[in-house]
């Protein structure tokens, strides 16, 4: 004899349901706790059918399955170094954030390069100082971690900020290279790179020194943003346009930079009204 239909039952799973696939995308979009995403969800629910609560599955039961749906949402495995072999790596940026970097490191510094005019970031780098000896060691390894990857790096011009234990590290480790040791430099390329401290920062919801985890995705991310930009530009010639405040800014500089060659500005006075120009900061 055939069962009747208990219309309440098939209610009751679809609700349950719906509650594991709204559990499951938080947890790929969101870097929270799985713990609290979970507690947020069943409040949520109990706040607007209370008769299902019971019926849902507990955290444990659920853990692995929302291990796996996190993990699968991450970007692939990085490709930057394959970008890096194929960049004009003749010339590299280096550059530090305090900002965005967990209380457990001093800082996070990232390692720049070109590819047909458009810059992006190829390294990332959780730094516990900014001694020379800890500079040392992050450019030896990269120029280790370059040589097993059959990479040449021998960049002729780097672009630094002002600080003397890295500027000491790098004529160590690169001999060759021209060190252009001030943010002016920055802000002359033809690219897009002024604006990522600024993107980093608002991926993070400019919270200062966030979770570690948190840092982690976010850097995942802005590497899959950059690479899906530079696949792009390399496709269809595209470049990001660049903000008025960006392109006025450049032709101050070039401005400054035509007084000084000309000799009307002297150096004291072209560097103090270059720093005022390009509001020198660490992010």
């Amino acid at each position: 004899m055939k069962k009747p239909c208990n219309h309440e039952d098939d209610e009751i799973k679809c609700k349950v349901e719906e509650f594991r696939m709204n559990l499951k995308r938080r947890i790929e979009d969101s870097p929270q706790p799985f713990k609290k995403i979970c507690r947020e969800q069943i409040i949520s629910l109990y706040t607007a059918s209370p008769q299902i609560t019971p019926f849902t599955p507990m955290f444990y039961e659920m853990k692995a399955s929302l291990y796996n749906a996190r993990n699968t949402s991450y970007p692939p495995a990085s490709q930057s170094l394959k970008q890096l072999s194929g960049s004009d790596n003749d010339h590299l940026f280096f550059d530090g954030t305090f900002k965005s970097c967990p209380n457990s490191f001093y800082q996070l510094y990232s390692v720049h390069s070109v590819n047909n005019e458009l810059s992006t970031p190829k390294l990332y780098i959780l730094l516990p100082d900014k001694k020379g000896p800890t500079y040392i060691s992050v450019f030896n390894s990269i120029l280790n971690l370059c040589h097993v990857n059959d990479i040449c790096l021998n960049p002729k011009y780097v672009t630094i900020d002002f600080e003397q234990a890295a500027i000491n590290s790098i004529k160590l480790i690169f001999p060759n290279a021209i060190i252009k040791g001030c943010k002016f430099h920055f802000n002359k390329t033809n690219n897009n790179l002024e604006d990522w401290h600024h993107r980093l920062n608002n991926d993070l919801n400019n919270v200062v020194h966030p979770h570690f985890y948190i840092l982690i995705r976010s850097v995942q991310n802005d590497h899959a943003y950059d690479s899906a930009i530079l696949l792009r530009h390399l496709k269809t010639g595209a470049l990001p346009l660049r903000k008025k405040l960006f392109v006025n800014r450049n032709a101050r500089l070039n401005n400054l930079e035509e007084r000084f060659k000309q000799k009307t500005l002297t150096l004291d006075e072209y560097l103090k009204k270059v720093m005022q120009l390009i509001a020198i900061q660490k992010y």
